[in-house]
């Protein structure tokens, strides 16, 4: 018995079926193209001219705000005082003289750690 899972789904018929629908969409282009002439083309095809815009909308287009003025000019540099060279004072070192600690020089033991 072989079985046929989705021979139900498929409309095999020859003839085409004619319903309401298939008349809708050649009406609603024929509509919608109307529509699109008046709502486009006709008014550029009127030669008067547009009214004023109304105040709220006048709103909207302001003049542009004009540049700040530009800053001042930087203050005039400072007097330049005379580059006399310090002196650097060198220190003063008093003079040591090396002496060993007192275990070392009788020759020591040094401490083990």
């Amino acid at each position: 018995m072989q079985q046929r899972l989705f021979e139900d789904l498929i409309e095999s018929d020859v003839v085409a079926h004619k319903t309401a629908q298939s008349k809708t969409l050649p009406v609603s282009l024929t509509l919608h193209g109307i529509a699109l002439i008046f709502i486009i083309i006709v008014p550029l095809l009127q030669p008067a001219e547009l009214p004023e815009p109304a105040a709220a909308v006048k709103a909207f287009f302001v003049d542009p705000i004009s540049a700040p003025p530009p800053p001042p000019p930087p203050p005039p540099p400072a007097p330049k005082r005379p580059d006399a060279p310090k002196p650097i004072p060198r220190p003063v070192m008093a003079e040591t003289k090396f002496t060993a600690r007192a275990d070392q020089a009788r020759g020591g033991t040094r401490p083990r750690s």
